[in-house]
């Protein structure tokens, strides 16, 4: 029996494949591969997709992550609030460029960083000539940088400006949630996934954006000098190219995903035990259809057993990690622990057939 993955870039590849190899021989042929025109089709294309003014393209989701924490003025010192239940990357771009990650918890329905959660940490704080303090370290809380997991759009927007604090949107699982500035990642799982690693910062600011282009190509400035200390990370042409024949067919694919995803919740409903994820709103993308169980160790492994290929997003929070050591409490975390032993990603990518939907749920059902 033929193995349902999680991501299929197999199929992918029989679909794509043609336009995809002739997208790369075009820019074999230029002899463009840093930059070039490739790559500024492309961001002008994803920039439109996005309802933005600016996309700039950069190496990966990651730094796409420094480079807007570093344009939006974070520095070295300064707080910088975020979820706990994340990929490592979150944490360490807040690490890299010198500031203190504080968690707070998600929400119960989202997963995502609670408004809630997060307006309790604020209230903690002490306010100084209209700049806010965290209670323990006392450094400044600069930002916020919420993270759209599985596709979720995290409402934590009214909450910073309230409070006056800048926001740099983790938007690497959830290309198309509205925010600015966001950060968004191109690794191969993702929905519109490139043929390595690649990311881009998405915003309306132009200043911003011409910071951020600075950052990325080592803080060269169009004197030529180099004014500050930047990165190399720019997102090469072979990259972009792939990437602009695949966003010709992300709205397609996304309508696939949203499709599927109501199938599953309606084959799967009504499973004693088995928490669905909430109905998607014109807010959200679908990314990934996580459930949640309190066997889902054995869920995972029957249905592995049944050919379903299954991922746990994620197994330990980031302030747990031994690497993120020095950061703060913003109070709390039990939602978040507790979805650490219940979550799994079923598969809802774009080239399911409605018989595989139907034998996800089966083996689903068959395994509680």
């Amino acid at each position: 029996m033929t193995r349902i993955e999680l991501v299929d870039l197999q199929a992918l590849d029989r679909d794509l494949g043609t336009a995809l190899r002739g997208a790369v021989d075009r820019v074999a042929s230029s002899a463009q591969f840093i930059l070039g025109e490739a790559v500024a089709s492309f961001e002008q294309a994803l920039a439109a997709h996005a309802g933005v003014r600016h996309a700039i393209g950069v190496a990966s989701g990651s730094d796409a992550l420094v480079l807007a924490l570093r344009a939006q003025g974070v520095r070295p010192g300064e707080v910088v609030v975020t979820t706990p239940l994340s990929f490592i990357a979150s944490v360490e771009a807040i690490l890299r460029v010198g500031a203190l990650p504080c968690f707070v918890d998600v929400d119960t329905d989202s997963l995502c960083l609670s408004p809630a959660a997060l307006q309790r940490y604020l209230h903690r704080c002490r306010r100084v000539d209209e700049v806010l303090l965290d209670p323990d370290s006392g450094s400044r809380v600069r930002a916020v940088l919420p993270v759209h997991l599985y596709g979720r759009a995290a409402a934590i927007g009214e909450v910073a400006a309230a409070h006056g604090l800048a926001v740099v949107h983790d938007a690497a699982q959830a290309l198309g949630v509205r925010g600015q500035p966001a950060a968004v990642s191109f690794h191969p799982s993702k929905n519109l996934g490139g043929w390595g690693d690649g990311g881009a910062v998405l915003c309306d600011d132009d200043a911003f954006a011409a910071t951020v282009r600075s950052l990325r190509i080592h803080g060269h400035d169009d004197a030529g000098g180099f004014q500050q200390v930047g990165l190399n990370s720019r997102l090469d042409a072979i990259q972009a190219a792939v990437l602009q024949v695949k966003l010709e067919h992300l709205p397609a694919h996304e309508a696939r995903r949203r499709a599927n995803a109501a199938v599953l919740s309606e084959l799967l409903a009504d499973i004693p035990g088995l928490v669905l994820p909430p109905p998607l709103s014109d807010r959200d993308v679908c990314h990934l259809f996580t459930v949640r169980h309190q066997r889902r160790d054995q869920l995972a492994a029957a249905l592995d057993v049944a050919g379903i290929a299954t991922r746990v997003y994620y197994r330990r929070l980031l302030s747990d990690e031994p690497s993120v050591r020095g950061h703060l409490s913003g109070g709390p975390l039990d939602e978040a622990r507790l979805a650490t032993a219940e979550v799994l990603s079923l598969p809802v990518h774009a080239y399911l057939a409605p018989e595989d939907l139907e034998r996800i749920a089966a083996a689903v059902r068959g395994a509680i």
